[in-house]
């Protein structure tokens, strides 16, 4: 039994301790202990000299360091009372508090925390997966359509120009394609928090507004939308192409300026199909180079690129009309007075393309080109030639024909057409004139 201290009863129940075992003797002698003490008084000595050695090193050190070590304090102890006397601490505070101590509040955190991480995975993503700025590339096909005896009647195919400097291109051209893409393109812009929510807004929805700015920069939207991405006028997109092109404004609003944002879109804007970059359309429809381009045609290069799926010298009374309102904008940007606006529309009512015939603007080369694309299939050859059954005698009197009767009922919104097969079914002549179709799928 033993007696407990701060108790006046035994415990009858804990077993009597055990006496301490002796200390082992220690098996050194006199001579080994004498050596160890020394050894222990020769370290003892070399740390107090080497504690004596750099104390005036580590003094100096200190004095910077206790300078600015109340300041660091001061500013850590003024920041933490500033958060700590937020309201949004609190809050977030006591919603944490309250969380944790729900039943599911652990698991509802680790579900915040990985749908971030997969927010985060996915945005990295999109922006290892954006497009070149150069924009995708194009293989050059030219397909040519004869007439029987294989005098040429039109052509077609794909062609990509050349990067071109604004310097290189004329103030006419550069005021036609602002007014038609952009006439709001000259305000300033910032980049600040209000800047980046309307570009991720603008990049949500499916349409491209042509009113005033109304906070993204509308040239820089349409050129990654339509020339980088290459999303059609209302194509489904993807929530990852809705990123990326939000990645790509942001990009480009912040890394160039304006004057290389607008050659960008010089290069990659289309003229038609197949026809990409002003390099490429300005010598194929008017023969000429892209600093020689005066105002009319620039007005109708311009209207191209506000509707790409028209053919140049094909729908050229409807690419006229969007001509006019190109000028239009030209005269409300300040580019144009409405004297020369005028002057422009004039010279406008006869301009067409090269190469363009009543035979290209009734669409008999694009019929043939729809009905030879299955034989051609993807693997076409860069150059090929469709030869035609057209006779070029029959198709001369066909279109004289088609215009006496015009002249005939007075133009105006008159429309005549003329269809002249062969004993086997070929088709020999084709002509369609006056007043366009009205745009429907038939």
């Amino acid at each position: 039994m033993t007696t407990q201290s701060g108790r006046d009863w035994l415990d009858l129940a804990s077993p009597k301790p055990e006496a301490a075992a002796p200390p082992a003797p220690s098996r050194l002698s006199a001579a080994q202990r004498e050596v160890s003490d020394r050894l222990a008084r020769a370290r003892s000595g070399a740390a107090r000299a080497g504690r004596a050695a750099l104390s005036p090193v580590l003094a100096a050190a200190a004095v910077p360091m206790r300078r600015v070590a109340p300041a660091w304090q001061g500013a850590a102890a003024r920041w933490s009372d500033r958060l700590g006397a937020h309201p949004l601490t609190a809050r977030a505070a006591d919603a944490a508090r309250r969380a944790s101590a729900l039943p599911w509040g652990r698991a509802l955190g680790l579900a915040a925390l990985g749908t971030a991480g997969l927010a985060v995975l996915f945005l990295a993503w999109c922006a290892a997966t954006l497009p070149p700025l150069s924009g995708p590339a194009l293989t050059t096909r030219t397909v040519a359509v004869q007439a029987e005896d294989g005098t040429p009647i039109a052509r077609r195919g794909t062609a990509r120009g050349r990067s071109l400097p604004v310097e290189a291109v004329s103030p006419a051209m550069r005021a036609a394609f602002l007014a038609a893409q952009d006439p709001w393109f000259d305000d300033i812009y910032r980049l600040d928090a209000a800047g980046v929510a309307a570009v991720i807004g603008q990049a949500f929805r499916d349409t491209i507004s042509d009113g005033p700015r109304t906070g993204s920069p509308r040239l820089t939207q349409r050129l990654v939308r339509r020339d980088l991405i290459g999303a059609a006028p209302g194509e489904a997109r993807s929530l990852a192409d809705r990123v990326r092109e939000a990645m790509l404004v942001l990009r480009l609003q912040a890394g160039e300026d304006r004057t290389r944002i607008l050659a960008r879109a010089l290069d990659l804007a289309r003229f038609g199909p197949g026809l990409t970059g002003l390099d490429a359309a300005a010598p194929a429809l008017f023969g000429k180079e892209a600093a020689a381009l005066g105002t009319a045609e620039a007005a109708y290069l311009a209207a191209l690129t506000r509707a790409p799926a028209l053919q140049p010298d094909r729908d050229v009374t409807a690419v006229r009309a969007l001509a006019r309102d190109v000028l239009d904008g030209m005269v409300m940007r300040g580019d144009l007075s409405a004297a020369r606006a005028a002057e422009a529309g004039r010279t406008l009512d006869g301009l067409a393309p090269v190469g363009t015939t009543p035979l290209t603007r009734s669409g008999v080369p694009d019929l043939v080109l729809a009905e030879a694309a299955d034989r051609l299939g993807p693997e076409a050859p860069r150059d090929a030639v469709i030869r035609t059954t057209l006779e070029r005698d029959l198709q001369a009197m066909a279109e004289a024909a088609v215009e006496r009767r015009l002249e005939a009922a007075g133009r105006g919104g008159a429309r005549a057409s003329l269809l002249i097969l062969g004993p086997d079914g070929s088709v020999r002549a084709a002509v369609a004139g006056g007043a366009p179709l009205r745009d429907t799928p038939e």
